[in-house]
């Protein structure tokens, strides 16, 4: 009975891995984000534009993770947090 269920099972174990595969991959995404924006314009400040990514990626089609990415590199070339907004 069970025996043609394997297939599906399987299958169904695989999804699964694969998404805690790429939830992982986006949870590392995240923390080297914060922590190379935090290295550039400290931790109060990364923590204050991390919080306007989040209520950024609520409005844009644009994830936090790529907001952050942006800021980091905006504040590489001088732009800071105040200015940023």
């Amino acid at each position: 009975m069970f025996v043609g269920m394997l297939p599906t099972f399987v299958e169904l174990a695989k999804k699964i891995g694969d998404f805690a595969v790429d939830a992982v991959k986006a949870y590392a995404a995240h923390e080297k984000a914060s922590t190379q924006l935090s290295i550039v314009v400290g931790q109060k400040a990364a923590n204050a534009m991390s919080d306007y990514a989040n209520q950024l990626q609520k409005t844009t089609t644009f994830s936090d993770d790529a907001i952050l990415s942006l800021q980091g590199q905006l504040s590489n070339f001088g732009v800071y947090p105040a200015s940023v907004k």
